[in-house]
């Protein structure tokens, strides 16, 4: 039997950096808000026609 020199370890997850997780947290909100406002605002309609038409439907 082959003996292993190194001792494994056990996997540890990575760890997110604080200033990566505060930037992507201030992404998400931004896009949340814009499409709540966008949801609020009647005069932006999603016209589903001319997505299918762009998708080749």
């Amino acid at each position: 039997m082959m003996q292993q020199t190194q001792q494994e370890q056990p996997a540890q997850p990575r760890r997110i950096s604080l200033w990566l997780r505060v930037t992507l947290g201030l992404i998400f909100i931004a896009v949340l808000a814009v499409g709540f406002m966008g949801y609020l605002t009647p005069a932006m309609r999603v016209s589903w026609e001319a997505i299918a038409s762009m998708c080749g439907f």
